[in-house]
């Protein structure tokens, strides 16, 4: 009954992404929003900032945004796009996993990945200090999502 509901009401899939199951997400978020049933995945940016401080591969591409973008200021994908591939197109960062040559694509996918990073806290160099900062949606503006670093207040 839910997927048929769903079939009838055109198939519109959800805006929440969930990373290695974007389809997934898309899809049952879609079902679920169609039945008016509200929630899903709705704790996952609280499960990610209750997690450890994130470290490894994602901190190289997240501080040289963060380098060009201080906390507190809203860019855009279309922003990040400009600071994490060269002007030719080529991706500066190879663990983002982005392949696309078409800079649509690769701004739609870059959209997805920093998606799945919201609620994530960093350890990344802000004013030549060793920061920690906390990596959040800043809304919309003009049908484009934002993003912004954000320095969570001390304990």
């Amino acid at each position: 009954m839910l997927v048929q509901n769903w079939i009838a009401k055109g198939r519109k899939r959800s805006e929440i992404h969930l990373a290695s199951y974007e389809d997934f997400a898309a899809v049952m978020g879609g079902i679920l929003d169609a039945a008016g049933i509200e929630g899903f995945l709705a704790n996952l940016a609280a499960f990610r900032a209750s997690a450890k401080i994130e470290a490894s591969d994602d901190s190289e591409f997240m501080q040289a945004l963060v380098k060009q973008k201080a906390p507190g200021d809203d860019f855009s994908t279309d922003d990040a796009h400009g600071i994490l591939f060269d002007p030719v197109g080529r991706l500066l960062f190879p663990t983002l996993n982005i392949k696309e040559d078409d800079k649509a694509a690769q701004v739609r996918i870059l959209g997805m990945r920093l998606g799945n990073h919201v609620g994530r806290v960093f350890k990344l160099t802000v004013n030549k200090k060793e920061t920690e900062v906390r990596f959040e949606r800043a809304g919309k503006k003009d049908h484009s999502t934002r993003w912004r670093f954000v320095v969570p207040p001390a304990a």
